[in-house]
């Protein structure tokens, strides 16, 4: 992007902000060629010198001519600082120079610095020049807005978290382009430990995930902090952001679970995150040893670990026989251990307990939690931890519950090493624990399954009716219970005799999707006479509740009796397109309310992990009542309907409820769909 030409654009007088970029790349060393400009500037001004970047200052009031002359010159990078452009030629010229191949952030942008680059193209006096060496610069920040980005890098620097860029995107109406772009800068970069996005809306939501599994394969933790959430401003943000697709919230943390994302809940957990970006590779488990040194500081991080999901691992006889061995004679070597005071009264003690933790491959991580120190004892803790985390092997934190400014060396001690320093056992619990979630293996993104060449539903009529969603999946290989279409009652009754009782019987019809609201159906027949007074009741019903419905005939069906009522199917979420899901049917769904969601397509081992995470997986699997169920046929079922989603561009929705998983080897069949085409398909 950079050569040797910048243009800022102002409406001042050519001091204070509009020259902020100039400041900033001058403190760099950077002797290129800079040119200052009005906002009234023509062609005839524009500087006869190569130009690279053109910023447009957040005090200009009408960028047509400058979008105009970067349309027409080819200027590579636009940086709009300007709230919003009001002006529809203003916009039509954005969209232009953007499909040119241009480049822009904003309108809206604060700009964006690269310290590896010795670039700070950036209007915000936040930024100041870093302190540390460029290989402990770990953090990058990419934002929507424009004091957001640079408001959480202020409140993050000051914490000690060392950024090697932060980019504010501003309202960039371009389908999410620089986030992607910048994204993939940051996956690429092989010195950055932690990419942190914030962002109000997004476009593109599969290529976001594609990024998402890309930093995972890469093993780059990928943490966002969403704004808006609350659907009591959707309208206020849908006119911001008027590209944008939306979904809630449930989906989210799905989609932030199958792709590795961890979602923030307030922005204080980037500081904390941030903190621990210097230490590498996330952790490969939730082992965690605490060190304190007092039974009560033991108790208190233990209890907050496990409530964050950690494992307070029990140390092996042999490992506590030699922590116990470094220890007086009252310290306490079980996990969470209470090593007393005297760990850090005794020169070295700490230190030795630290590296036979870290050599006993019995934890992956090593928490040290302390009271009241003196300036002498955080010497020596300071110490310890610093030569700990020098040498690596195990993530590593401390926790000091004690007034810092009397520890000022120690704190600058810890920081310098990179050393992470909390004043919470809560906060540091909870940001180990987003650790480990990061660094556990995700599977990298399924490939997209490409529409089919003649999608099954082309041949289905505009309205859906059950009998064509039994016929799309059938047509997909999906394992149905065995049924037959009737017309009559010697049709059913020869069905009765062709597959056996009990049977059920049910109405077919496109004009209701609820066959138990219209009392369309009829359960648990099991001779012929039952059969006859069913046929006709049923239809009887129907037309007394729905009159004039369209009936095409009547469905007999096996009945089930040996099987686990479930329900699957798909639908089509407006950000991550085809989304597959899993519950437990009938009452127990109503009782538990537990669904499990995955964008599609989802592989075998995918589809065993959305069961398996169920509260009534017991129930599912037959662990409940000791007949093992054939879960792995479900996972099937949902394996191919996750491809169907995927196939066919016109489904919207597709519900199979109920699927009944029967006994080992007898598979899982699909006894009732209900499908929906798109609106625009129905239109």
């Amino acid at each position: 992007m950079w050569d040797r030409g910048l243009l800022i654009v102002g409406d001042g007088d050519g001091t204070g902000t509009d020259l902020r970029p100039l400041a900033l790349m001058s403190d760099l060393g950077r002797g290129d060629f800079f040119a200052v400009c009005r906002e009234s500037a023509a062609a005839a001004e524009w500087p006869d010198e190569k130009i690279d970047v053109v910023m447009i200052s957040p005090g200009c009031t009408n960028c047509a001519p400058l979008l105009k002359q970067c349309l027409e010159r080819r200027i590579g990078f636009v940086i709009i600082g300007c709230p919003r452009l009001e002006r529809e030629e203003e916009r039509q010229l954005l969209r232009e120079y953007r499909a040119a191949g241009g480049r822009a952030l904003g309108p809206g942008s604060q700009g964006f610095f690269d310290w590896e680059r010795r670039l700070a193209l950036c209007w915000s006096a936040a930024v100041r020049m870093p302190d540390s060496q460029p290989q402990e610069r770990h953090v990058t920040l990419i934002a929507q807005g424009g004091t957001v980005p640079f408001s959480l890098y202020a409140m993050a620097v000051e914490a000690g978290v060392r950024f090697r860029r932060v980019v504010s995107l501003g309202n960039c109406a371009d389908s999410d382009g620089e986030l992607l772009r910048c994204m993939e800068t940051a996956i690429g970069d092989p010195m950055t430990t932690l990419l942190i996005l914030s962002f109000e809306s997004l476009t593109r939501g599969r290529d976001f995930l594609a990024m998402a599994s890309r930093a995972a394969e890469r093993r780059l933790p990928v943490v966002l902090l969403r704004s808006g959430v609350n659907e009591a401003f959707r309208d206020r943000l849908a006119r911001r952001h008027d590209d944008a697709a939306w979904t809630d919230s449930i989906m989210w943390e799905s989609v932030a679970g199958q792709f590795g994302v961890v979602l923030l809940r307030d922005a204080q957990q980037i500081v904390d995150l941030g903190k621990l970006s210097s230490l590498g590779v996330p952790p490969q488990g939730n082992r965690v040893a605490v060190l304190a040194l007092s039974e009560g500081l033991a108790m208190m991080q233990g209890d907050q670990c496990r409530e964050a999901g950690l494992d307070v691992v029990e140390f092996s006889p042999a490992l506590k026989e030699k922590i116990q061995a470094l220890l007086p004679q009252w310290a306490n070597a079980a996990n969470p251990a209470d090593l007393s005071e005297q760990a850090i009264n005794r020169e070295g003690m700490l230190g030795r307990i630290l590296r036979t933790l870290q050599d006993s491959g019995e934890c992956d991580m090593i928490l040290v939690i302390t009271g009241s120190l003196t300036a002498a004892q955080g010497e020596r803790l300071a110490r310890a931890m610093g030569t700990m985390h020098r040498r690596g092997g195990r993530t590593l934190a401390c926790c000091c519950l004690s007034r810092w400014r009397p520890l000022d060396d120690m704190v600058r001690r810890m920081n310098a090493d990179g050393v992470p320093l909390f004043s919470s056992p809560r906060r540091v619990a909870e940001a180990l624990s987003s650790l480990w979630r990061i660094g556990r293996d995700i599977r990298p993104m399924s490939e997209l399954c490409k529409p089919a060449r003649h999608p099954f539903l082309e041949r289905c009529p505009l309205r859906l009716s059950e009998r064509d969603a039994v016929a799309l999946v059938e047509a997909y290989g999906l394992k149905t219970v065995r049924h037959r279409l009737c017309v009559s009652v010697a049709e059913v009754l020869e069905t009765a005799r062709s597959i056996g009782f009990p049977l059920v019987l049910k109405v077919v019809s496109p004009s209701f999707a609820s066959k138990q609201q219209a009392r369309a159906v009829a359960l648990n027949l099991r001779t012929e006479e039952e059969l006859r007074n069913a046929y006709g009741r049923i239809l009887e019903r129907t037309s007394r509740v729905h009159a004039g419905a369209e009936i095409q005939g009547v469905v007999a069906q096996k009945m089930i009796i040996d099987g686990i009522e479930c329900m699957i199917g798909i639908k089509r979420d407006p950000l991550f397109g085809p989304v597959v899901a899993v519950a437990l049917g009938g009452a127990y769904y109503g009782l538990m309310k537990d669904i499990s969601l995955r964008v599609a397509p989802v592989s075998l081992e995918t589809a065993m992990d959305m069961i398996a995470s169920l509260k009534g997986y017991p129930l599912i699997s037959g662990e409940w009542f000791g007949t093992p169920m054939d879960v792995e046929a479900l996972a099937q079922q949902i394996v191919t309907l996750s491809q169907i989603g995927c196939a066919e561009p016109d489904i919207e929705l597709l519900d199979i409820n109920p699927i009944f998983v029967r006994p080992k080897g007898l598979g899982a069949e699909i006894a009732d769909a209900f499908a929906l085409r798109r609106q625009k398909a129905r239109d």
